[in-house]
């Protein structure tokens, strides 16, 4: 199943400005940017491959970062097609890093992230 989104997202670091730190989720930073040829705000996640990869060996998990950061993307792309869900918009690679680019979240997501994880036990 191919996920098509209404908007087109360029997958491209010139085309975001006024880009702002969120916070770091696991394997990830957050920002918010502003996209300047679709004239929205988006999330950004960058995931640090080689920290990934890195973790995944010394931890010794029988399942490849590759298939994990597959899955999460094309859960994302589930996920878009429901009312409540950040809507997934593409990926792309830049140097060591993917780089998933969400819908921006309405609310405050800093202040929703901080409640979240202090409510999980991991």
């Amino acid at each position: 199943m191919d996920f098509v989104h209404k908007k087109k997202i360029i997958y491209d670091d010139n085309n975001f400005e006024e880009i702002k730190y969120i916070d770091h989720w696991v394997y990830g930073d957050i920002y918010s940017a502003y996209s300047q040829y679709d004239k929205i705000y988006i999330y950004l996640k960058h995931i640090n491959i080689d920290q990934l990869k890195e973790d995944y060996q010394k931890l010794g998990l029988a399942t490849s970062y590759e298939n994990d950061l597959n899955n999460e993307i094309e859960l994302l792309k589930i996920f878009s097609y429901y009312e409540n869900s950040l809507k997934y918009y593409g990926s792309y690679d830049n140097k060591n890093e993917k780089i998933i680019i969400l819908e921006k979240y309405d609310e405050d997501l800093e202040k929703y992230m901080k409640n979240r994880n202090k409510s999980l036990n991991v």
